[in-house]
């Protein structure tokens, strides 16, 4: 029997759009790493346009410092948002399609991310694919996938600095759920803001584990649901080689 192809197709939509972040995150790093900030300021407007109307004067020059500075940073926030939407639209799908053949869901009926996850994580309990080493990770996958739906709220709704929500709106996994040490550091004393702060290690981490989870969320949608029976999904078996070019166009 072959794997059921509209579920198929919602996986390998998702799973190559994480490729392109993977992709960009990794170009836009080594670009940074090896431009001379002369030639990055020779490259920048005059001015900031800022509407069809507006345009601001700045310097270049200054913007350069700060962003040698910031880049590293700011790069993995642009790009985990990036992520935490790819993952919310791909659980959307995936429950919406089940919804449509009358598979009813216990959970997920609210469309926000959060109950989304949650269902998501209830089915992963289920999961059989992967190493050994991949399902000894599926706590801890779970709990990097709800951190960076953590930190993206922090970005999008605290501009990007840490709040209470920030632990109070963690979903528990086994009773627990992690915290950064920034944070911590910050809720014992709240004087001064803390920004959320990520680097290329976090990155990868996070990165790793929502691919991980994609991977196996998928299997169990195909089993549970839709009654494969089969080897587990691999790139090999599919004929599915990187092509960089159809995955950075969508196509």
């Amino acid at each position: 029997m072959d794997f059921d192809p509209d579920a198929q197709v919602l996986f390998e939509r998702a799973d190559d759009a994480l490729h392109g972040v993977w992709a960009y995150f990794a170009f836009a790093a080594a670009s940074y790493s090896c431009t001379k900030d002369s030639d990055l300021v020779s490259k920048l407007p005059p001015l900031h346009p800022m509407t069809n109307d507006w345009s601001r004067a700045y310097d270049p020059v200054a913007l350069v410092a700060v962003m040698r500075s910031t880049f590293p940073y700011y790069h993995v926030r642009s790009c985990l948002i990036a992520i935490a939407a790819i993952f919310e639209g791909v659980l959307a799908d995936f429950w919406e399609l089940l919804e449509s053949r009358n598979i009813h869901q216990a959970k997920g009926s609210n469309p926000d991310y959060k109950p989304r996850l949650d269902w998501a994580f209830d089915r992963l309990t289920k999961t059989t694919y992967g190493s050994q080493g991949m399902l000894a990770r599926l706590d801890q996958n779970r709990r990097d996938v709800d951190h960076v739906r953590r930190f993206r709220n922090c970005y999008l709704h605290n501009n990007g600095l840490y709040n209470s929500k920030y632990e109070t709106t963690a979903l528990p996994i086994r009773g627990k759920f992690d915290l950064h040490k920034d944070y911590v550091e910050w809720k014992a004393d709240q004087t001064k803001p803390c920004p959320v702060i990520l680097d290329d290690r976090d990155f990868d981490k996070f990165y790793k584990a929502h691919v991980e989870l994609l991977h196996q969320l998928h299997d169990v949608i195909q089993r549970e649901d839709c009654g494969y029976t089969g080897t587990g999904y691999s790139y090999r078996d599919q004929g599915k080689a990187i092509d960089w070019s159809r995955i950075m166009h969508g196509i």
